[in-house]
C-alpha cells in the first residue's frame, strides 16, 4: 500500500539519509526524527510545546509528499498501555490463499481454484524514538523490546488500524523487529515486521 518514498530532505534536519533496513532485508521508507529534540515539563509534568521544533516538524513532513501513513500509535500488554513517542509510518499487505488443482489431460489451460480463504495481514512498521537524554532512550527501547518479545498477541492502538473500515486490526503477533544503527545520542531508529491476530479459540472435542 505504501509507494516509494522520495528522500530529498534536508539532512541536518532528519536522518531521512540513512532509512530503515529491517532484520528481513529490505529497506523501509525513512523516517523522520528531528534535528534537536527539546521537551520542556511544566510543574505538572506536563509537555510544553516548542513552537521552533514543531515547525521543524512540519517542514520534514511536507518534504515527504504523501506516499505515505503516518499515524499515532500505542500498544497493550498486560494491561499497561504504552504510547510511541514519535508517530510510526507503517505498510500493511494482505493476500488470498489459493488451492490450485492440475486435471490430467485438462483442455482448457491453467488450473481449477478451490479452497479460496485470507491470509493474515503483514504489517510493517518503521519509527523512531526519541530520548531526552540516553537514559530515557534506554527505557524506551526497553520497553519496545519487551512488547516485541511477548510469547502472545499484542494489542494495537491506532485508528487506522483499528477501523472497521480500514483493515478491523485490533491484535498483532510480531515475528521480528530491528534497531538499526541511528546516528545521534538519543535517538533510535526501529522496524517491526508482524501479522494480524483475530483471537480464534480453539475448541477440542470431548
Amino acid at each position: 500500500m505504501m509507494g516509494s518514498m522520495t528522500q530529498h530532505i534536508d539532512d541536518a534536519t532528519n536522518l531521512s539519509g540513512l532509512g530503515i533496513k529491517s532484520a528481513l532485508g529490505y529497506a523501509l521508507p525513512p523516517i523522520i526524527p528531528f534535528r534537536n529534540i527539546v521537551r520542556v515539563l511544566d510543574k505538572a509534568g506536563d509537555t510544553i510545546t516548542n513552537p521552533a521544533v514543531e515547525a521543524e516538524a512540519q517542514r520534514g513532513l511536507a518534504g515527504l509528499g504523501q506516499e505515505f501513513f503516518q499515524c499515532k500509535m500505542a500498544f497493550e500488554l498486560d494491561g499497561v498501555k504504552w504510547d510511541l513517542p514519535v508517530d510510526p509510518i507503517m505498510a500493511v499487505n494482505g493476500k488470498n490463499v489459493i488451492t490450485r488443482r492440475y486435471v490430467s489431460k485438462f483442455e482448457k489451460r491453467g488450473s481449477i481454484k478451490e479452497c479460496w480463504s485470507q491470509d493474515d495481514f503483514e504489517i510493517t512498521i518503521g519509527g523512531v524514538l526519541i530520548g531526552v537524554d540516553n537514559d530515557d532512550l534506554k527505557l524506551q527501547i526497553s520497553r519496545l523490546r519487551k512488547i516485541c518479545e511477548a510469547k502472545e498477541s499484542v494489542k494495537v492502538i491506532c485508528d487506522y488500524l483499528n477501523n472497521e473500515d480500514t483493515f478491523n486490526i485490533n491484535q498483532i503477533a510480531i515475528e521480528s523487529y530491528d534497531f538499526p544503527f541511528t546516528k545521534g545520542m538519543e535517538n533510535q531508529m526501529f522496524s517491526i515486521k508482524a501479522y494480524s491476530d483475530d483471537g480464534y479459540s480453539l475448541l477440542e472435542e470431548a
